[in-house]
């Protein structure tokens, strides 16, 4: 039994600032793993399970790490929803956690680090990415835990921290590229600040070696394979990126991160720049500067940027909870947390799956007044997990339908590598051969042993088909009302007889 001398102790320790983040960033796990089931698989899922089934040091479009967690998943946890979606929610609440670790080391009390944690779970953004296998699920994780450790440095003048910065910026770059947008940041925020003298640390230039060493492998690979990435990047600028404008990617910010906490940030950004009590940590409010201006000149995605605000809602924290305590109004406190909380119930359905999938179209689409309509990343990612069983159920109904000759020297040759990866990973329970496919990396790991004698074909540009085939016919139609409108109608093929080699026309099929 505690003696009546520790129990006043162990209630402080149970109430502490840390103590009461973690409980609200094991409420944010929780709250994934009550909502990570509802909808189906993802598009984007299926080809991370498909990377994972070809570990390498590189992909097409994206950094390795994310295979790799793929991989681990599935041997530890299985091929469930809940199983392969389980670290993108841990990655979450640990961004919590350390969203109020910076705030508390910015000279946060109790409360403002609890206000910051509460702004970063209820950020649709932040929940989207958490409730599915995806990148985005652990880039705030390492944008976040650098941005912790730089501060560190800068508080507590302990220069070998930089190699931590090192470490976690090389594995923040085999999660994404993305992770040298941060360090373009800090190069920016160190310039134009005092920390400038941490230039001439030689810890820091020792941390930038360390990140390189780390990500040297993917480095490597790129340079093998005469860049792949650099030409992906080039193609989805000019097709996907250049439609946005500056006014709805300075919208989105506000919707992504939650118009409720636009007050926070915007006074975090504001004080990080001007104010006297964090003036030591100046250079994170330059570097949003810069990384807005640069991610509007590249033509970003809307999501881009949404790493670098747990830094902006620490600021934020420390300074609204300053001002309130300044003034003596404490009964704001608790106004102002009941206001996030009901605010980010409003806003639930923007980043988890509690309504069906047309009704959270509709409430988003009313939310936003439109606004955001015709962006791609806002319009079509409630469709991306629909249709992908029906489809493998065509594509099945079909490889039954041939004779046993046929079946036995069929392929599948698909479109783009959400339909491959489903016919992978889906198709196994009706006995289907694996998938090929000409987009990104599906192209790279090549057409396997397929002969082309025998094809079934879907999502393939019309020209394709008849440049490779002599005998191509129409047998069936994958119709889905709910999937995204590029695979809501697509006509499946059988083809036959070859006009070359596949291996000789395998080179022309490559998209990316």
């Amino acid at each position: 039994m505690l003696s009546t001398n520790e129990q006043p102790s162990i209630r402080c320790g149970l109430l502490s600032g840390p103590a009461l983040v973690s409980y609200l960033a094991l409420g944010k796990l929780l709250l994934h793993f009550a909502t990570n089931g509802q909808y189906g698989y993802h598009g984007d899922e299926f080809y991370f399970i498909a990377c994972g089934e070809y570990l390498d040091c590189g992909y097409v479009d994206h950094a390795p790490l994310i295979a790799v967690v793929a991989k681990l998943s599935r041997l530890l946890l299985g091929d469930s929803l809940f199983a392969i979606r389980f670290l993108p929610a841990l990655a979450g609440a640990f961004t919590v956690v350390l969203a109020g670790r910076l705030t508390r080391e910015m000279g946060g009390t109790r409360f403002a680090q609890c206000l910051a944690a509460l702004v970063v779970i209820i950020a649709p953004v932040y929940l989207y990415a958490g409730n599915m296998l995806c990148i985005a699920a652990f880039e705030p994780l390492f944008w976040t835990s650098a941005s912790y450790l730089v501060v560190l440095v800068l508080r507590y003048n302990r220069p070998r921290l930089w190699l931590a910065v090192g470490l976690v910026c090389g594995l923040g770059l085999l999660n994404k590229h993305s992770m040298l947008l941060w360090g373009f940041g800090l190069v920016v925020g160190l310039l134009l600040t005092s920390a400038r003298r941490q230039l001439g640390s030689r810890w820091l230039w020792l941390g930038g070696l360390v990140a390189l060493i780390v990500f040297a492998p993917n480095l490597a690979w790129q340079i093998q394979h005469d860049w792949p990435t650099l030409r992906f990047i080039q193609h989805i600028n000019e097709h996907v990126m250049s439609r946005i404008t500056v006014i709805e990617f300075a919208l989105g910010q506000l919707f992504y991160e939650h118009p409720i906490s636009f007050p926070i940030w915007i006074s975090g950004l504001g004080s990080l720049l001007i104010c006297r009590r964090l003036r030591t940590f100046r250079l994170f409010g330059w570097a949003y500067l810069a990384l807005f201006v640069l991610l509007n000149l590249i033509k970003s995605k809307i999501y881009y940027l949404a790493p670098v605000y747990p830094v902006l809602f620490a600021a934020g924290a420390v300074t609204i909870d300053g001002f309130i305590a300044q003034k003596q109004w404490r009964h704001v406190r608790p106004i102002l947390a009941g206001a996030l909380v009901v605010g980010g119930v409003l806003t639930l359905p923007l980043g988890l799956p509690v309504l069906s999938i047309k009704q959270s179209q509709r409430y988003v689409q009313t939310l936003t007044g439109g606004l955001l309509n015709k962006i791609d990343e806002v319009n079509n990612e409630y469709y991306a997990v629909c249709g992908w069983g029906n489809q493998v159920e065509t594509v099945a109904r079909v490889y039954a339908a041939l004779p046993p000759d046929d079946q036995a020297k069929c392929s599948i040759w698909a479109g783009n590598y959400a339909e491959a990866g489903a016919i992978d990973f889906l198709g196994r329970r009706y006995g289907l051969p694996g998938a090929i496919s000409g987009h990104n990396s599906y192209h790279m790991w090549g057409p396997g042993d397929a002969s082309g004698e025998v094809m079934i074909v879907f999502g393939v540009w019309d020209g394709w088909r008849e440049e490779f085939f002599e005998d191509v016919t129409l047998v069936a139609t994958i119709r889905s009302e709910m999937s995204i409108p590029s695979e809501a109608n697509v006509p499946v093929y059988v083809c036959r007889k070859p006009k070359m080699p596949i291996s000789e026309f395998w080179p022309r099929v490559k998209t990316y």
